[in-house]
């Protein structure tokens, strides 16, 4: 016990020695979403891509760092990303989705804001951002006619992203 107090008062110590260093007042944490919020996936985006993504997160009203998380699983945040099925870009979105969205693929910007405004519209239309991520990748009719038991007849590939966008973005597995 006495060994976790001192790790506790050690680093208590090192965060009162930050603060004057940076000559701040110390910030107590506030409720909700900063205008900007940090990347806290672990993965670095290129920064257009990032800031794309922060940009239209925010206009959708989504958690930046689940788009984040979406795009890296996606594509590594690589726009010139194709895959072996055709979909394009950052968000790998499918010719006939991007043409629905009214978005061209191959542009960067209007990849990342047509994936983030399909993300939503998947949100809203299941209601959880497992299902949302699991219609995104399986498909949203498929995710439909499953129905409550999505994740135990998804493929073994959308349960992988499902879980890996949400640990990547900091929410739990699904």
């Amino acid at each position: 016990m006495r060994s976790l107090a001192l790790v506790v008062a050690v680093l208590v110590g090192l965060w009162l020695l930050r603060q004057s260093l940076t000559n701040s007042s110390v910030d107590f944490p506030t409720w909700g979403n900063p205008p900007e919020a940090p990347n806290t996936t672990g993965h670095v985006l290129p920064a257009d891509v990032d800031a794309y993504v922060q940009q239209y997160a925010s206009a959708y009203g989504l958690d930046p760092n689940l788009i984040r998380a979406q795009a890296w699983a996606e594509s590594r945040g690589k726009q010139s990303a194709v895959s072996k099925a055709g979909a394009i870009g950052v968000m790998q979105l499918m010719p006939g989705t991007a043409s629905d969205l009214g978005v061209d693929p191959y542009d960067t910007e209007q990849n990342v804001a047509g994936g983030t405004r399909f993300m939503a519209d998947l949100l809203a239309q299941f209601g959880d951002y497992a299902k949302a991520l699991a219609a995104y990748n399986w498909g949203p009719g498929r995710v439909a006619r499953a129905g409550d038991s999505w994740y135990s007849v998804a493929p073994k590939e959308t349960q992988d992203y499902v879980n890996d966008v949400l640990m990547n973005a900091g929410y739990w597995p699904a």
